[in-house]
């Protein structure tokens, strides 16, 4: 899953022309379980009439990676292949709208048969363009589907072992779109082979993003609204919203890999338990 630490709440300040006191705002700000939270006005925009702000709160740090690693970095054009992984999560359903909306074919790997049947019925990805994220057997389903050329971009969320499969499924001038962490900071390595085919491999972190591209990351946000305002794509679907004092029961929902998108909504009057004892 992606944690993120996006924030909802009404906007306060005079200094802004662009967002007015009173408005229900979203954006990016480190601390956001906090109680009150201060950011540049240029890192958050108004909340749509019509989006509730848990839905709100899903989509900065979800929607902006999607958009970020499949236009900017994989810049899908139409009739390309893509494989997105874990797609029955919120990251993945918001890649698979974007796909959508850049007319790219569209293979997934999900973990469960529910899952399967939920992207179909929600996005209508065909079921013999699904494969099962639990073995390296999609690797060879890619193969099998694409006639053995492989999909021009891959969104990769797996570790471990599902890494390397996935990295032979790049088709000759590729993009290899790297969300995830850990293989990263374990210092994972890839045969090199790959790249004679002209491939690409980047790696997207948006912590690393808003601490060096501030003005390109309040774009990517500014840029999703749009695209919501305007129809393009949706929020999230299967949104599951938490009190602040379930954050236990918010973090086990997530342990246990269902999907769609998690929110801790602190109410007013909410009483918090602290998870460790002070020392």
């Amino acid at each position: 899953g992606h944690l993120g630490w996006n924030s909802i709440s009404s906007f306060v300040s005079r200094s802004s022309s662009r967002i007015r006191p009173g408005d229900g705002v979203v954006g990016f700000i480190e601390g956001s379980f906090a109680t009150v939270g201060r950011g540049k006005s240029s890192k958050f925009c108004t909340i749509l009439e019509n989006l509730s702000f848990p839905a709100a709160a899903a989509l900065p740090t979800i929607y902006c990676t999607a958009y970020y690693s499949s236009s900017h970095c994989a810049r899908i054009k139409p009739g390309e292949t893509i494989l997105i992984h874990s797609a029955a999560g919120g990251f993945g359903q918001a890649v698979i709208q974007l796909a959508k909306l850049y007319g790219a074919e569209i293979y997934v790997t999900v973990g469960k048969d529910e899952k399967r049947q939920f992207l179909f019925d929600t996005y209508n990805v065909p079921k013999d363009h699904m494969f099962s994220s639990r073995s390296d057997s999609f690797a060879k389903g890619v193969q099998r589907m694409t006639n053995n050329r492989g999909v021009d971009v891959v969104i990769n969320s797996l570790v471990g072992e599902a890494l390397r499969p996935s990295w032979e499924c790049i088709a000759p001038f590729g993009r290899f779109i790297e969300v995830g962490k850990k293989d990263v900071h374990n210092y994972v390595t890839l045969p090199m082979y790959q790249f004679a085919k002209n491939v690409t491999f980047i790696c997207v972190d948006l912590v690393h993003l808003l601490e060096e591209q501030a003005e390109l990351a309040s774009a990517l946000l500014k840029d999703v609204m749009e695209m919501l305002r305007s129809g393009k794509i949706s929020g999230p679907e299967l949104l599951h919203i938490y009190n602040a004092s379930q954050v236990e029961e918010a973090f086990r929902y997530m342990q246990s890999g269902k999907s769609g998108v998690i929110v801790s909504q602190r109410r007013r009057g909410t009483e918090l338990t602290a998870p460790f004892e002070r020392r």
